[in-house]
């Protein structure tokens, strides 16, 4: 949702954004939705947590597609990023 991006900068509190955002990553880097996760992560209260590339990737089981948007994750933001899980994966 690329519309609450600057609502969500804004905020005085950290935050965590998960699952990539949900962004579709079959659009690449350059879609709004990646725009909007990036410019997010260029703000040190916002933290992301690296999981459930099933919900922003159909390129299963290597999720390929999203590697460029991980990778600029790292590069914007290395230390706001944490891994989780959703184990045991109710909705996978």
């Amino acid at each position: 949702m690329p519309e609450l991006a600057l609502q969500l900068k804004k905020l005085p509190i950290n935050i965590v954004i998960d699952h990539f955002a949900c962004v579709d990553a079959s659009q690449g880097l350059d879609s709004s939705g990646c725009q909007a996760l990036m410019d997010l992560m260029a703000n040190d209260h916002c933290w992301a947590k690296l999981m459930g590339p099933y919900f922003t990737s159909m390129a299963h089981p290597k999720y390929q597609e999203l590697l460029p948007i991980a990778r600029a994750m790292v590069q914007i933001a290395p230390a706001r990023l944490v891994w989780g899980t959703d184990w045991p994966h109710p909705s996978a």
